[in-house]
């Protein structure tokens, strides 16, 4: 699938890869879900990881809240920005992830829509323009809302082109300058379950005293319930 790719389609691919290596290579697996039409799985397969694998659009989504030995990272690759309801795609992958589970999402920059629109008119991208674009405030919103919550966000890919080496240059040393970092083509951005723990909970309640034998016992009347075993 990947021998049609332009060639500088799949550098850009190699870089937002990269990006989603940092982390991934440390999982035990990556499932990438929700495939956008344009997507042939070229970043996926440029992600390093010991296993990976594209769930097909029919298949359903494995249930993974059993997984205790194992670390899966579930990859969404421009999902969001094609999908009209995206709480419910999150509510939907958070009711069968587990606690070691991860979610990194690949996403176009809010900011830059009016790029997206000349690449699409020029062909130089492929599919239908982006119908959802998201700000990071937003997500944050929506993963309080869906039982995530976010927990690292990186700019990837500023420049589609190695340009004799000063392309890679650029899209190496742009996230580490403040205010034009934020100029990425997209972001990765890691999410993490809110799974409550099963096991039960001991909690010990330390009072700092002295001289206060007549206050301690209606402190610990005070005590509200804590949600486990209070010693």
């Amino acid at each position: 699938m990947s021998i049609h790719t332009p060639r500088w389609k799949r550098y850009l691919h190699q870089v937002i890869a990269a990006e989603v290596s940092s982390f991934a290579r440390y999982y035990d697996n990556v499932l990438q879900w929700g495939r956008t039409p344009e997507d042939h799985g070229t970043i996926l397969d440029a992600v390093d990881c010991p296993s990976k694998r594209m769930l097909a659009d029919d298949e359903p989504f494995p249930d993974l809240r059993h997984e205790h030995d194992r670390r899966t990272a579930v990859l969404l690759v421009g999902t969001i920005n094609h999908h009209l309801d995206i709480e419910a795609l999150l509510r939907e992958l958070a009711s069968k992830l587990s606690r070691s589970s991860r979610v990194a999402i690949v996403a176009f920059n809010p900011y830059l829509q009016w790029l997206y629109r000349i690449t699409l008119a020029l062909g130089l991208k492929a599919g239908t323009m982006p119908t959802t674009f998201v700000t990071i405030t937003d997500l944050d919103n929506l993963c309080r809302l869906s039982g995530f919550e976010r927990v690292r966000v990186r700019s990837a890919a500023y420049v589609p082109w190695r340009l004799l080496g000063l392309g890679a240059l650029i899209n190496r040393v742009m996230p580490a300058i403040p205010l034009v970092r934020h100029l990425a083509l997209t972001s990765v951005i890691v999410l993490r379950p809110i799974v409550p723990s099963a096991a039960p909970r001991s909690i010990s309640v330390v009072i700092p005293a002295r001289n206060e034998r007549g206050n301690i016992a209606p402190a610990i009347e005070r005590l509200p319930d804590l949600g486990g075993e209070i010693e």
